[in-house]
C-alpha cells in the first residue's frame, strides 16, 4: 500500500510539474505583443516588401545586423531613400512580401516591437510612372502617450510620363567619417548643364541622389 501511494505521489507530482512548465512557456509566449502595418496605395497588384530596420532597446533605437554595416541614421530626414539604395544595390531579402489587394492595401502581420522599412515597386498604369516613396514605420506608433500597435498609413508616390529617362546615382563613402557635409551633382549634356540638386546639410543626410 506504500509503495502504491509513493507512485501516485511521484506521478502527480510529475504531472503537476509538466503543466507548471506549460503554464511558463505560455506566458512568456504572451508577453512579446506583436503589431500589425496596413499599406494603403492608389493601385492594387502592387508588390511591397518590408524590413526591420531598426531594435527598441533601454538606451533607444539601433540598427538591425542585417542594416548596422550601412551606419545610416534611421532618425536623419532622408533614412528612407538611403536604406532603400542600399538594399537596391546589395539585393537585401526582405522580412516579407506582399502585393495590394482589390481595396489598394496591403498587410504585414505579426510584427514585433521595432523600427520597419517599407518599399514598393515602381508601376506604369495609364502611361503614368508610379514610383513609391519609401517609409519608415515604427511599431508600437506612440501618438499622445499612446500605444497603436496596429497601424495603417498613406503610401506617397511620385508620378511620371512613361518614356521619361530616369538617371539614379548612389554615392557610397567607405566610412561614415568620410562623407561630406554638402554634395550639388549636376546633368550635363553636349556641355549644357540640364539640371542641378542640391544634397544634404549634415554628414547624417542622405547617400543617395536621384535627377529625373
Amino acid at each position: 500500500m506504500k509503495t502504491l501511494n509513493r507512485t501516485r505521489l511521484f506521478s502527480f507530482l510529475s504531472v503537476f510539474i509538466i503543466l507548471m512548465l506549460c503554464s511558463v512557456t505560455v506566458f512568456n509566449g504572451a508577453v512579446e505583443k506583436q503589431g500589425s502595418i496596413t499599406l494603403r496605395y492608389e493601385l492594387s497588384d502592387v508588390e511591397f516588401s518590408i524590413y526591420q530596420v531598426g531594435i527598441v532597446t533601454d538606451s533607444g533605437v539601433v540598427c538591425t545586423d542585417q542594416f548596422k554595416p550601412y551606419h545610416v541614421d534611421i532618425n536623419s530626414e532622408n533614412a528612407a531613400q538611403t536604406l532603400e539604395a542600399y538594399i537596391a544595390r546589395d539585393k537585401l531579402e526582405p522580412l516579407m512580401k506582399a502585393r495590394t489587394d482589390s481595396k489598394k492595401e496591403v498587410l504585414f502581420d505579426n510584427l514585433t516591437k521595432g523600427v520597419y522599412l517599407t518599399i514598393g515597386e515602381s508601376t506604369v498604369a495609364d502611361g503614368v510612372i508610379y514610383t513609391v516613396m519609401p517609409s519608415i514605420i515604427s511599431i508600437p506608433y506612440i501618438e499622445n502617450n499612446a500605444e497603436h500597435w496596429d497601424v495603417a498609413a498613406n503610401v506617397k508616390n511620385n508620378k511620371g510620363t512613361d518614356g521619361a529617362d530616369r538617371l539614379s546615382v548612389v554615392k557610397v563613402w567607405k566610412t561614415p567619417e568620410g562623407r561630406p557635409t554638402y554634395l550639388s551633382p549636376s546633368t550635363v549634356s553636349a556641355g549644357i548643364t540640364r539640371s542641378e540638386l542640391s544634397v544634404g546639410s549634415s554628414a547624417a543626410d542622405s547617400d543617395s541622389f536621384a535627377i529625373c
